[in-house]
């Protein structure tokens, strides 16, 4: 029982540079480079994990690739990852892996309206975070 308590759980493996096994849903991924400004993300979905990295809450599952929707308009829409895109946007580092767990119509997932999309601006110090959330917050997660 005690070993169970203790287990870390495995969220899933690279197999190899292109592939990846999801234990969560046991299903094998085609790993896709993509370049994290090519994501539809949400304004929302980014101040909730602003929240939670206040709370001391950060990702948990740092090593995963990001999972996402390819919408019918070919676009990458962010559904599961927005911990780690928070901590890239905010210290700069690089995310580039990502699986596509489906794809077209859904009303499971759906793309954040216009006014709710985030933009990441490179030219800034946290990539555009600070345009929806004071500097000296940002500063402070640091």
């Amino acid at each position: 029982m005690r070993e169970q308590i203790n287990k870390v759980k495995n969220f899933g493996e690279f197999l190899n540079e292109n592939k990846y096994y999801d234990e969560e849903s046991d299903e094998y991924y085609d790993l896709l480079k993509i370049n994290i400004n090519e994501l539809i993300l949400s304004k929302r979905s980014l101040m909730g994990v602003f929240n939670n990295f206040i709370d001391g809450k950060k990702s948990h599952s740092n090593k995963e690739p990001l999972k996402v929707w390819r919408t019918d308009n070919n676009l990458l829409f962010l559904v599961d990852g927005y911990h780690r895109v928070f901590d890239s946007l905010l210290n700069s580092t690089l995310i580039n892996n990502v699986i596509v767990v489906g794809e077209g119509y859904t009303d499971y997932y759906s793309e954040p309206s216009n006014d709710n999309v985030f933009k990441i601006d490179n030219n800034l110090e946290f990539n555009g975070l600070e345009n929806i959330i004071e500097k000296g917050y940002l500063e402070s997660l640091m």
